[in-house]
């Protein structure tokens, strides 16, 4: 249920501590599976393996292996490239008299354009205009009614005797 809830810290200790009571093998895939998803790439690889060793031949096992090979690539490559902020410092050091806009050159932290303060903007100022041009499109169809318009009321007109 935590598991499914998203719960994964609370879901893997629960995991954990079943393991522990047990001894079920299989348990370290829930366990490997709940790291995983918390993040942390050390706790997971470590139950991945132990599950695998354990369980060779489980139904899982291919799918574990392809994920283990993921996460150790990923470890890999952040181990290979510096932190932006290792790479603004080399940049301010190597370029001493730098000013501070050419070390921002390094970011590599983009933000995506649906967390930009001006697109919401734009996209207020659209809908804004596009509410008020249909009120006014709409509006430009009345005309004056006339003040006969809508009236059901019988005239009687008498002839007198002269």
């Amino acid at each position: 249920m935590q598991f499914a809830a998203e719960h994964y810290d609370v879901a893997r200790r629960l995991f954990e501590d079943a393991y522990a009571l047990s001894g079920r093998k299989r348990l370290l895939y829930n366990i490997a599976l709940s790291a995983d998803r918390q993040g942390d790439t050390k706790a997971a690889l470590a139950a991945y393996d132990e599950f695998l060793a354990s369980e060779p031949q489980s139904e899982r096992a291919a799918e574990v292996r392809r994920r283990v090979r993921t996460l150790r690539a990923e470890e890999a490559r952040a181990a290979k490239v510096p932190p932006p902020s290792a790479v603004a410092a080399a940049a301010a050091a190597t370029d001493a008299g730098s000013s501070a806009a050419s070390a921002t050159e390094f970011r590599t932290d983009k933000q995506p354009l649906y967390k930009k303060w001006w697109f919401w903007t734009g996209v207020s100022v659209v809908v804004v205009g596009g509410v008020i041009a249909a009120v006014a499109l709409a509006d430009g169809g009345h005309k004056e009614a006339s003040p006969f318009e809508g009236r059901t009321g019988v005239t009687v007109m008498t002839l007198g005797a002269r």
